[in-house]
C-alpha cells in the first residue's frame, strides 16, 4: 500500500524497511528541556526561640516536536509546550532550650501550575492517500475518503491544552519531653489540606468541517497504530 501511495494523491512512494540505526522521519525531532531552581533558608536566633523561613521555587520547560508516524511519508506529528512551575515557603519557630521539654511548629505553603499546549495530531498530506491506499489492498475495511480533502485536511491539528493547579497549605506542631536522660516522649500533629483542579479538553476547531467524519477520524488513526506506524493513536476519539 505504501509503495504505490503516489496512485491515491500520495506526495511519495514508500517501501518500508526495518534499519535500527536509522532515524528515517521526514519532520523536526529535537527535544527542548529547561529546569531551574532557587531556594533561600533565612535564619533569625532569638534569645528563646530560632525562626527559619525556607523559600524555594523551580521551573521546567519541555518542548519534544517528533515525526510520530517513523516514517519518511507525510501522515502524522505531534508537538507538546509544557510548562510547569512551583513555589514553596515554610516559616517554622523551633526552641532554642536544652531543658527537659523542645518544641518546633510551622506552616507550609506550597502552589504548582502546569500548562501544556498538545498537538495530539498535525495532519500530513499522506494521510488520506495511505488510508485509501490500505483499503484497496484488502489490508482494512471501510469508506474511501475523497481526495479533494488532502489541501483541507493537511496541516490541521487537533489541540490538547491542559492546565492543572495544585495547592498545599498545612500546619503543624511538635513537642519532645525528656523525662529522664534515657526516656524521651514526643508527640506531634500536622494538618494538610491539598487541593488541586485542571482540565485537559480537546479542541478539534483546527479540523475542517469536511474531515470530522467517523471513516476518516476513526479509521485513520485505528489503521495506522495497527499497521506498525508509531504515535499514530492518542487515545482519544477525534469526531
Amino acid at each position: 500500500a505504501m509503495a504505490n501511495l503516489r496512485s491515491f494523491g500520495g506526495v511519495e512512494n514508500w517501501t518500508p524497511t526495518v534499519n535500527p540505526t536509522q532515524d528515517i522521519g521526514n519532520s523536526l525531532e529535537a527535544v527542548h528541556t529547561t529546569n531551574a531552581g532557587i531556594s533561600v533558608t533565612t535564619n533569625y536566633r532569638f534569645d528563646w526561640a530560632t525562626l527559619t523561613s525556607i523559600t524555594a521555587w523551580r521551573y521546567w520547560s519541555f518542548n519534544p516536536p517528533q515525526d510520530s508516524d517513523g516514517t519518511p511519508l507525510d501522515i502524522y506529528y505531534n508537538a507538546a509546550d509544557t510548562h510547569d512551575s512551583q513555589w514553596s515557603e515554610e516559616i517554622r519557630l523551633t526552641s532554642n532550650s536544652s531543658g527537659p521539654f523542645e518544641w518546633q511548629a510551622g506552616i507550609y505553603l506550597y502552589n504548582q501550575d502546569l500548562f501544556d499546549h498538545y498537538i495530539v495530531h498535525q495532519f500530513g498530506a499522506d494521510v488520506i492517500p495511505l488510508y485509501n491506499s490500505l483499503i484497496h489492498y484488502g489490508a482494512i475495511t471501510g469508506t474511501p475518503v475523497s481526495t479533494t480533502l488532502i489541501p483541507e485536511l493537511t496541516g490541521a491539528q487537533v489541540v490538547e491544552n491542559t492546565h492543572v493547579q495544585d495547592q498545599n497549605q498545612a500546619v503543624y506542631g511538635q513537642g519532645t519531653w525528656h523525662i529522664t536522660d534515657k526516656l524521651s516522649l514526643t508527640g506531634g500533629a500536622r494538618f494538610t489540606h491539598d487541593k488541586k483542579n485542571g482540565g485537559s479538553p480537546i479542541d478539534l476547531s483546527g479540523l475542517p468541517a469536511g474531515v470530522q467524519s467517523a471513516a476518516l477520524t476513526a479509521g485513520a488513526t485505528s489503521t495506522l497504530s495497527n499497521y506498525g506506524v508509531n504515535g499514530a493513536t492518542s487515545g482519544y476519539p477525534l469526531s
